[in-house]
């Protein structure tokens, strides 16, 4: 049984219109993950990751984490989005740059690479 051109039309525009509208949702979903070696802090909209710079080792005083992110954004607004959120996380700022939780200390530490901005975030025992 043939199907209906105009039928075949309306389908096929209905599927390309979801298609790239749900494209986005799904770049966005995977962008507002966590670091890697961190259970709890998310990666801010904007930053990429570089995972296979990402450095994680157990040591008998603690974890040590390690991992780099760079994205087109202001030192100021990874200041802000970070002294917002991790809060929120149980982390308690010691300064803008430094949050303490527990026997941990978390560290940004921000680095102009031309076009970018290189953020490391590091994590170490106390």
């Amino acid at each position: 049984m043939m199907m209906n051109p105009l039928l075949i039309t309306r389908l096929l525009t209905a599927l390309f219109l979801l298609a790239i509208t749900a494209a986005p949702l799904r770049a966005q979903d995977a962008a507002e993950g966590f670091l890697p070696g961190f259970e709890d802090v998310p990666v801010q909209s904007g930053l990429i990751v570089d995972e296979e710079g990402t450095v994680v080792f157990d040591s008998p005083s603690g974890r040590i984490v390690e991992v780099y992110a760079t994205g087109p954004l202001a030192p100021e607004s990874v200041l802000e989005f970070y002294g917002a959120t991790l809060p929120e996380m149980g982390w308690q700022p010691v300064t803008r740059q430094r949050f303490q939780r527990e026997n941990e200390q978390l560290s940004i530490d921000f680095f102009d690479d031309q076009s970018n901005l290189s953020v490391r975030f590091t994590l170490a025992p106390l």
